[in-house]
């Protein structure tokens, strides 16, 4: 019985999956949801988002979530925080990924999404996704059902997010050439 959760043969094997459905699929609806509910199942969180920046109105918004709810995946898709608030607005602004295992501590936790879902946060990864750009979004998981995430955790996070982001500009790319 293993102790400590997820193996890093399974992250690796989840990663090999994940790229190649990078190349089959180009559609970002079909992409993303499907990453998100791979990521949060393999890294044992109870949810997996994704954030992206609306740079016309400086906001950070949901567009794509796993939650154990479909109720709080409604519910969060709906909001939208100022670009600069919270660890995810820091590691958007930073550049740089983060894990807080305790989010009552740490100075820059925005709880306003809990307040609007119910829910209660306790742990928190991000890392943010990098294009050419710059950084248009963060991948987060909130609350590991066992222990805390770790640092392995979140490199894995930071070498997916990479990923997913050179996915989601390739299959922008696509669309735009397809218009």
């Amino acid at each position: 019985m293993k102790t400590e959760g997820v193996s890093s043969l399974e992250k690796l094997s989840l990663l090999f999956e994940l790229s190649r459905s990078f190349s089959s699929l180009i559609e970002l609806e079909e992409l993303l949801p499907y990453i998100i509910a791979k990521t949060k199942e393999v890294l044992q969180a109870e949810s997996c988002s994704l954030l992206l920046l609306d740079e016309e109105r400086q906001e950070l918004y949901f567009p794509v979530i796993s939650d154990a709810s479909p109720e709080i995946e409604a519910r969060v898709k709906e909001i939208r925080f100022p670009a600069g608030k919270g660890i995810a607005g820091w590691v958007l602004q930073h550049g740089m990924p983060t894990r807080v295992t305790d989010v009552a501590r740490d100075e820059r936790w925005y709880g306003e999404v809990d307040r609007s879902t119910g829910e209660q946060t306790r742990d928190l990864l991000y890392a943010p996704l990098r294009t050419r750009r710059g950084v248009i979004g963060v991948i987060g998981l909130r609350n590991k059902q066992v222990e805390t995430f770790s640092e392995e955790d979140l490199l894995f996070l930071e070498a997916l997010a990479g990923a997913i982001a050179v996915a989601m500009e390739h299959a922008s790319l696509y669309h735009q050439v397809r218009q």
